[in-house]
């Protein structure tokens, strides 16, 4: 059966679309995303997480070479680890929504340059009140604690990816978007129902993935992406083939041009297949 698609780029966001509940990529998911590459498609990870934090798993599946990081402020070659994309949070905007969180109590986490720093302190209380579930490792992994991170922050001197903060409740979720939501410099997104993501306006998933594709010569109608959540909406819209997971929100749902099957049944593989592999 033949479709209307010639793909040849495809993003793959990891918790709750790549991974099944486990945190594993399955033999069937593993095996589809490497017949896509032998047939010439380049496969990436496109996640929130920053460098430090992608998955072995993904990156030694032979062939692939870029990883779209931090909800798209970076996107790297993995194996020179040279960043072939970039659009960051100036510094000192990022300062300044650190000083806000400060003036309410809160920590953050923060990406720089493909790592994650944050304070000790505020670490060891996430680590103590937040379910972090099969996330547990990922967060130990790679976070950095600093003394201070808004002196740390300074003295690097470098601008940031994206300021993460781990906040269950969604009563104070609301009151931090509400408070910055008057800022045309910054967007916020959640990957987590347990999280924000705080970004300069302009990142997001699919903006970088279309950006890069033009880099290599893909047009957008190219472009397959896969995701579940609320950093996935972006990516799923703006691709020529926006799919979601029939585990996704109802949010992604809505913007996808198809719902694959969940997690749990394989369903990045069943897209592979369906849509370019054509079996």
């Amino acid at each position: 059966m033949n479709y209307p698609y010639d793909i040849r780029l495809i993003a793959l966001d990891l918790d709750g679309t790549v991974f099944n509940d486990k945190k594993e990529i399955t033999p069937a998911v593993r095996s589809a995303i490497i017949a896509a590459l032998e047939k010439g498609v380049i496969v990436m990870p496109a996640t929130g997480r920053p460098e430090a934090g992608l998955p072995e798993a993904f990156l030694e599946i032979p062939g692939v070479t870029y990883a779209l990081t931090s909800n798209g402020a970076r996107i790297i070659n993995i194996h020179t680890h040279e960043a072939v994309y970039k659009d960051t949070m100036p510094l000192p905007l990022a300062l300044s929504i650190v000083d806000y969180l400060a003036e309410k109590g809160y920590v953050p986490d923060v990406y720089i340059d493909g790592s994650v720093f944050t304070e000790k302190e505020a670490f060891e209380h996430v680590l103590k009140t937040v379910d972090l579930g099969g996330l547990l490792p990922y967060f130990k992994k790679s976070r950095q604690p600093v003394e201070n991170l808004r002196k740390f922050m300074e003295t690097l001197g470098n601008d940031v990816e994206k300021i993460n903060l781990m906040v269950p409740d969604p009563d104070i979720q609301n009151m931090i978007r509400n408070d910055l939501k008057h800022s045309s410099s910054i967007a916020i997104a959640s990957g987590l129902p347990i999280n924000l993501e705080i970004t300069s306006a302009t990142v997001n998933k699919g903006a970088a993935l279309v950006r890069f594709g033009k880099q290599l010569g893909i047009r957008r109608e190219q472009i397959m992406a896969c995701g579940d959540s609320g950093n996935d909406l972006d990516m799923i819209r703006e691709a020529g083939l926006g799919i979601a997971m029939e585990n996704a929100s109802k949010e992604a749902k809505a913007v996808s041009d198809y719902i694959t099957k969940s997690n749990e049944e394989d369903g990045v593989a069943f897209a592979i297949q369906k849509f370019v592999l054509f079996s």
